[in-house]
């Protein structure tokens, strides 16, 4: 019979996208292992989502709540249950956080406001920071577009940016 195990994990960020952390604690018995580790530019999903894979820790597909994000409707793409209204309001809220952090791309002014903000966090010097910036943020909006675009016209989040350009 294999050992049982506690595992808790977190991820946080100093504003949402910023300066993030994640931490993992595994506990069997009286042996406890721990892990941790930061990103300079990133957001709570990434950070939430890295600790749970350092844990080793996976989710079978039933387990997420969007099953499909080309769907046309919310109610469409939702796993195994209805969709209440704060489900929707999360999903709008998400989807607009992804395409403002994309946008930043082209705003050379706002990402070096944010290397000055970030600096001390680091602490790295503002144009040190700001080309590890640059490249995150093209990278964030380059898979961005190309999630939108792979997921097409008809789904519910570009319905739901479009609408609200």
């Amino acid at each position: 019979m294999g050992s049982t195990f506690h595992i808790f994990t977190d991820g946080s960020v100093i504003g949402n996208p910023g300066c993030g952390g994640w931490a993992a604690v595994l506990i069997s018995g009286d042996k406890s292992w721990e892990m941790s580790g930061s990103s300079p530019w990133t957001t709570i999903s990434e950070m939430e989502l890295t600790a749970l894979l350092a844990a080793g820790l996976s989710s079978d597909s039933d387990r997420y709540l969007w099953s499909d994000l080309c769907a046309s409707k919310l109610s469409e793409a939702v796993t195994s249950r209805s969709t209440t209204q704060n489900d929707e309001h999360q999903a709008v809220c998400a989807a607009l956080e992804m395409q403002q952090f994309g946008e930043i791309a082209c705003d050379s002014n706002k990402i070096a406001i944010a290397a000055e903000e970030l600096s001390p966090f680091v602490n790295q010097h503002p144009d040190a920071v700001l080309p590890q910036l640059q490249r995150l943020i093209a990278t964030h909006a380059d898979e961005w577009q190309m999630f939108r675009a792979s997921a097409g016209p008809q789904s519910f989040i570009n319905q739901w940016l479009d609408i609200l350009k």
